[in-house]
């Protein structure tokens, strides 16, 4: 799935992705949880992993990053 948009999930917030997405010329906040990925691929994206982010993904993931920071 080409996922071309920003998203900012809240701390008890929850945003549930197919198994493969591609984020395009997105910036990303994740507060709360990421869920249901095996595979993300950000092109020109970058994904910001807050403090109190959390990821609930398959056992085996591949992350492709091309920008990626945790504060």
């Amino acid at each position: 799935m080409y996922f071309p948009a920003h998203v900012e999930v809240y701390a008890d917030g929850l945003l549930s992705m197919p198994s493969k997405v591609k984020w395009f010329n997105a910036v990303s906040t994740i507060h709360g949880t990421l869920s249901g990925l095996t595979e993300l691929t950000l092109v020109r994206s970058t994904l910001n992993l807050m403090a109190t982010s959390k990821t609930q993904v398959g056992a085996f993931c591949i992350f492709t990053f091309y920008s990626i920071s945790k504060a």
